[in-house]
């Protein structure tokens, strides 16, 4: 994935080990994930827990899972990359994946604002989804 054709509008939210953008990726609307690298022993667990999550989306490709566009490591040692970019991090492994309008499926599933069959049939897609 070539990191120059993403453009990124605003942070769109933060979770324990990054945050999330929204930006655009070749004229689409896409989430990118950035994961910080941490240094020690938890980074090889989280480099090989972030590679096996991008192996998994590689292979997998349905209308019921969000889409995989690509991922790419920043290094630190990319000065340049820096300057001209100071909203990128280095040491980070981001992730472009399909923009969901309405949010995360674990927040929804979560709330109880969702009619039980709502519930069941979005059970149904995640079900179709893992048969790909």
């Amino acid at each position: 994935m070539n990191y120059y054709f993403i453009n990124y509008f605003y942070l769109y939210s933060h979770f324990r080990f990054g945050q999330v953008f929204l930006g655009k990726y070749r004229g689409e609307t896409v989430a990118v994930k950035q994961l910080n690298i941490t240094q020690g022993e938890a980074s090889s667990f989280q480099t090989e827990s972030v590679e096996n999550e991008i192996k998994l989306m590689t292979q997998l490709r349905s209308q019921f899972i969000v889409s995989f566009y690509g991922a790419m490591v920043c290094q630190l040692f990319l000065f340049l990359f820096l300057i001209l970019f100071p909203q990128r991090s280095p040491d980070s492994i981001y992730i472009v994946i399909e923009y969901c309008q309405k949010g995360s499926l674990t927040n929804h599933l979560g709330s109880n604002k969702l009619r039980p069959e709502l519930k069941r049939l979005i059970a149904l897609d995640c079900a179709k989804g893992m048969l790909v």
